[in-house]
């Protein structure tokens, strides 16, 4: 909305592919399981593609987006009702 209704400079940034590695690797270790279900959680823009991260970490891994009339509370308590670790 910044972007589109001022002139303020706006940058988007985008979380890589190693950072939400280390992130679901770490997640993993907290959890202590060994195909958790994680979930994570913001807006569309701000992450890569993780198609794979499923094969590639044995994880379930569940997106939930926050934006518009979705805040990232509900989001999250979306994510806790469906069961993420």
């Amino acid at each position: 909305m910044i972007k589109q209704y001022t002139d303020v400079p706006v940058v988007e940034i985008v979380m890589t592919a190693q950072e939400m590695a280390l992130l679901v690797t770490k997640a993993k270790q907290i959890v202590k399981r060994s195909h958790p279900v994680v979930a994570v959680i913001g807006m569309k823009n701000m992450f890569c593609d993780m198609s794979y991260f499923d094969t590639l970490y044995d994880i379930e891994l569940r997106t939930y987006y926050a934006g518009g009339d979705r805040s990232l509370r509900i989001a999250a308590e979306e994510a806790i009702e469906d069961g993420a670790d």
